[in-house]
């Protein structure tokens, strides 16, 4: 979970600004662990151009830049895919709590899934 924690309090608090312009004197209510959660598996479908912008937005610097400006592996095989999975799977303790984050994709028939994203 240590992995993820600085890349979450960073996209949080980027979040945090965007949504403080626009909600001047309101109160601000949001998960940024559900919302980093959804963006981080549009991230595994993604390629090329906008898999390294959702990389730079959701602070995963780990993998390293291509030079056509892309992501270099593919997201799927991403340490951040199986940290997320960890994390998700950590922050349920059935004897203490229960925590359920629910984000689901809805694909089209006519793009198939990359390999290892389960539909």
């Amino acid at each position: 979970m240590d992995s993820l924690s600085g890349p979450i309090s960073h996209f949080a608090v980027d979040l945090y600004q965007q949504i403080r312009q626009s909600s001047t004197g309101e109160n601000i209510f949001y998960s940024p662990l559900s919302i980093m959660s959804a963006f981080g598996m549009l991230y595994l479908g993604s390629r090329g151009n906008t898999a390294a912008q959702l990389q730079k937005a959701l602070h995963f610097n780990k993998v390293a830049e291509n030079p056509t400006g892309g992501a270099t592996a593919d997201p799927v095989e991403n340490p951040e895919n199986h940290h997320f999975q960890k994390l998700l799977t950590e922050l349920t303790n059935p004897d203490a709590y229960e925590l359920n984050v629910a984000n689901r994709l809805y694909g089209r028939k006519e793009f198939p899934l990359p390999s290892g994203i389960h539909g």
